[in-house]
Order: C-alpha cells, then sequence, then structure tokens
C-alpha cells in the first residue's frame, strides 16, 4: 500500500467516525437512547462510545431478527395500547406476559418473540458494564438511583 492509499484511508475512517455518532443517534433504540443519557453523565472516553454504538447497533439488529423470526414486528404498537391496559388494571406483574397473550391471541411463537425481548435488552445492559471501569459502574448505579428518585417524587 502507497502512502497516498494509507492517508486516503486513515481520513475516510475519521470522516465516517466523525459522522457516525450523530447519524447513528438517530437511529438506536429507546434501550440504547435511555442508556445513552445515563452514559453522558459517566464520562467515556471514545473508545467506550465506540463500543457503545457498536453494542447498540447489534442490539437493533437482534430485536429486528427476533421479531421477525417472531412474526411479531406488525404487533409492537397493539402490544404497547393492551399493555396500557394491563398496568391499569392492576394485574400482578408475574402475570403480565401469559395476559398479554390472552388477549392478543398470541401464538406460543410470538409469546416468546415478546418474551425475548427483554433478555435481549439484559445482555445488551451486561455487555456495556463489561467495558465500563469500577468508578464509573459507581457512576452509572448512581445516575440510575438518582432517576429513581427523581421519578419517584415526580408524582
Amino acid at each position: 500500500m502507497t502512502i497516498d492509499k494509507i492517508y486516503i484511508v486513515v481520513a475516510l475512517s475519521f470522516v465516517v467516525s466523525l459522522g457516525f455518532t450523530q447519524e447513528k443517534e438517530e437511529r438506536l433504540t429507546m434501550a440504547a437512547k435511555f442508556m445513552k443519557v445515563k452514559l453522558e453523565q459517566v464520562e467515556l472516553t471514545d473508545t467506550q462510545w465506540e463500543r457503545f454504538y457498536v453494542l447498540s447497533r447489534k442490539l437493533k439488529a437482534d430485536l429486528i431478527d427476533l421479531r421477525e423470526e417472531a412474526g411479531i414486528s406488525d404487533l409492537i404498537k397493539k402490544r404497547d395500547e393492551v399493555y396500557k391496559q394491563i398496568l391499569k388494571e392492576g394485574v400482578p406483574k408475574k402475570q403480565h406476559l401469559e395476559e398479554l397473550g390472552k388477549r392478543m391471541y398470541l401464538t406460543p411463537r410470538q409469546l416468546k418473540g415478546f418474551a425475548d425481548t427483554p433478555l435481549l435488552k439484559e445482555n445488551y445492559k451486561k455487555a456495556i458494564a463489561e467495558f465500563l471501569s469500577e468508578e464509573q459502574k459507581l457512576k452509572l448505579k448512581n445516575v440510575k438511583n438518582k432517576n429513581r428518585k427523581t421519578k419517584k417524587n415526580s408524582y
């Protein structure tokens, strides 16, 4: 590889990395957006932000695949409406998924798709925690606790 080609590759990768965060920010899942807000207060390094965006893209791809495989892509909005009704009625948390399946007449495959979604998000959070330092983990925990207190006091 000649020196000219190396400069071009370096310049292109720099341009791509600059536009990456702004462009991908709009395409993050809600879970990734919420995590991003928390991580902004933790002060990540550039390398950690890159890992965050890689993991966020993977989460989005995994969620899309899961929804397509389970046949639930078109049911997300209806699920949200039914879930709000379940919460209003005070159904115990352990019965939420079962109740959702009954009310929406979901097949076992569709029900499994809805059940596996939180597992993907939990794995995403664990993967992010793996690249944080102990100090950053403590800051993140404090940010989460602060947000919980704020939510409780806002009602």
